[in-house]
């Protein structure tokens, strides 16, 4: 008879409290879709036995499951929260302008580290970093990793491309994915002012791509040792594409194309990498969000929802660094400025203005030079990268997960969530995330124990 009571309690309290039953149903199968298809390990491709043991022993991260946030694993989510939550560790920087051949001007922020003992000034392990999209060294992800950095006895120097980082542009020429001549200036700056420290880069999205290129370039004549690449897009066309569609276009796309310098730092570091090959300088690199092929982000750029989230918008972004620099760029018969402002997508002013300035025939010409998967074979140094399957600029297809497996010098990490330079985790993720994890264990087992010899 109790039983009776009870089950007429309950259903009584159901059609009492609708909301609570529908809440509590819904939780349920949130928790368990969850914890089914969102907690995953990551993906390892690597050919390489003697580096895949160096990141099974000093990377522990990679055995475990990545945990996005909860409440905002969406990859779009990821990319844009990461942005607006994360907070901005308090680091010192000490500003070196240099002077390039043709009269530019590119400014490097130091984090020298003097205080800690750990390492003699002339031997402390020093970081190049590079960073992604409209980054400087204020971005909350840069400071993160010079935080970091510092607290494990290293030195940091931030590459800030021309007219980026408060910085004047002084000629008519910015920087694009495909043109690693100021990273390979910068870096032999670097090597002559410390010429006995081990350098490592790591570069996030457009910086982790020029890296990239750098090593494949050069390959032993590199002048770093390894590297880290952080949300790379593979293919420059398919991640157009992506950002040129739905969403993705205004929120993202426009605003690009109103700052060049801000868009044009997604490739640096990988294309660094890829041109130099076994020459680079770097002991090590880490590619975090980079775009490997570019013809296959341009299409994810050009998907419904990335076009107007991420397309539209920074594409606007790109164009604000010309209409702030016209009187320089009006002197070139071969742009048309007045067009160029006009663009309403990174490809329209990829096409209008980058692939013009540096004399490609088209941007498809561009795109091909630009792109990273076709490079992977060129890398002489150790380059680990990191990539989300949701990566908005970088469909999943595009990443060279069976090229790595192929090549000695590159192990691809692929999660399946975490976005753009997104990789949230924990319930509240404005200190810590996924990608930060990567890059302590990455760089500090690198700098003190390197590939060890079978």
């Amino acid at each position: 008879m109790s039983q009776l009571v009870f089950k007429d309690f309950c259903i009584h309290w159901i059609f009492d409290h609708p909301w609570y039953a529908i809440s509590g149903c819904f939780a349920s199968f949130y928790t368990v879709y969850y914890l089914a298809f969102i907690v995953k390990r990551p993906i390892l491709s690597c050919g390489d036995k003697k580096f895949r043991q160096f990141i099974d022993t000093y990377c522990p991260i990679s055995k475990e499951r990545f945990w996005p946030t909860w409440w905002c694993f969406e990859s779009r989510a990821q990319t844009i929260l990461r942005a607006l939550i994360q907070s901005s560790p308090k680091v010192d920087y000490t500003s070196e302008h240099l002077t390039t051949s043709d009269g530019g001007e590119i400014r490097l922020d130091w984090n020298e580290n003097d205080s800690n003992s750990k390492f003699s000034k002339h031997e402390r392990p020093t970081i190049l970093m590079l960073p992604g999209l409209t980054g400087s060294s204020k971005e909350n992800y840069i400071l993160h990793m010079v935080y970091d950095a510092r607290n494990l006895g290293y030195r940091s120097v931030v590459f800030n491309n021309r007219g980026t980082g408060d910085t004047q542009l002084k000629t008519p020429r910015t920087y694009c994915a495909a043109n690693t001549e100021d990273t390979e200036f910068v870096i032999k700056h670097i090597r002559t002012k410390y010429p006995n420290a081990p350098l490592i880069g790591v570069g996030v999205s457009l910086g982790g791509a020029i890296l990239f290129n750098y090593l494949a370039k050069l390959g032993d004549e590199s002048e770093i040792e390894a590297a880290l690449i952080c949300s790379p897009a593979y293919d420059f066309k398919e991640s157009t594409k992506m950002l040129e569609q739905g969403l993705n276009y205004w929120i993202f796309n426009q605003r690009l194309a109103r700052n060049l310098c801000n868009l044009i730092r997604l490739m640096i570091l990988f294309n660094y990498m890829a041109k130099t090959g076994k020459s680079a300088c770097l002991l090590a690199a880490m590619s975090i969000s980079v775009g490997w092929d570019v013809f296959a982000a341009c299409n994810s750029l050009d998907k419904f929802v990335n076009y107007y989230l991420f397309n539209k918008t920074l594409a606007r972004s790109l164009c604000y660094l010309v209409k702030k620099n016209l009187h320089l760029f009006e002197r070139n018969v071969n742009i048309d400025t007045a067009h160029v402002l006009k663009s309403e997508s990174i490809k329209d002013f990829d096409e209008r203005f980058t692939s013009k300035l540096f004399g490609y025939s088209s941007v498809d010409h561009y795109y091909t030079e630009a792109s990273l998967h076709t490079k992977v074979h060129s890398l002489a140094r150790p380059v680990l990268c990191l990539s989300a399957a949701d990566d908005p600029f970088a469909p999943e297809t595009s990443i060279p997960m069976k090229e790595a497996e192929e090549n000695e010098n590159i192990a691809i990490v692929k999660t399946a969530c975490g976005g753009h330079i997104g990789f949230l985790e924990g319930t509240f993720p404005s200190d810590r995330s996924y990608m930060y994890r990567w890059f302590q264990q990455f760089v500090s087992g690198m700098f003190e124990h390197g590939l060890k010899s079978d």
